[in-house]
């Protein structure tokens, strides 16, 4: 997925996709930022917190939230919370979010360069979401580049294999929009 100079390299199982517009740059109508809810790898994320949800019908996971740098403060907020309330109208009643507090950085000619700072969900927080502890360790393959190699790729995803394009640099090509958050 791809917004402006900001790469998602893996594709989640997505089910709802939000855009966020901004109407008033230059370029009226230009894509911010992309919010996508979808199915998580087990079940047990969504049941383990919604037991009484059915899970991908009434409950998700928050798979991306991506926005341009220069996106205004707090418009990560303002885009969660619209989005949850288009997704409610769609008969969804429970989200998980998860955030990743590690740094990543990765080796240039100048030294370390930090490409992603790490996160402790503030804004999942600050609308109103609990935070419920963390999830199991894991290890995870990094990459010189700063990117992760995934569990999937490391097995031999159909995705990757049946693809001609090396797997650190596979990019999706996008998700089509639910509906857009103007």
């Amino acid at each position: 997925m791809a917004v402006g100079k900001i790469t998602v390299k893996i594709r989640p199982a997505v089910r709802f996709a939000y855009g966020l517009i901004d109407t008033a740059a230059p370029a009226a109508g230009q894509l911010v930022g992309v919010l996508t809810l979808g199915i998580p790898t087990q079940a047990a994320v969504l049941t383990s917190v919604f037991g009484r949800l059915t899970p991908y019908e009434e409950s998700l996971e928050l798979n991306r939230l991506v926005l341009l740098d220069d996106v205004p403060a707090n418009a990560e907020t303002w885009a969660q919370a619209r989005a949850f309330r288009l997704a409610a109208a769609r008969g969804i009643r429970g989200v998980v979010a998860h955030s990743d507090p590690e740094p990543r950085t990765r080796l240039t000619a100048h030294g370390p360069e930090t490409i992603f700072p790490g996160h402790y969900g503030t804004i999942y927080q600050a609308k109103g979401m609990d935070y419920l502890g963390k999830t199991r360790p894991r290890r995870l393959t990094m990459l010189p580049d700063g990117s992760v190699l995934h569990s999937g790729v490391r097995a031999g995803s159909a995705g990757v294999l049946t693809s001609r394009i090396p797997a650190s640099q596979q990019v999706d090509e996008g998700a089509r929009c639910a509906a857009p958050l103007v």
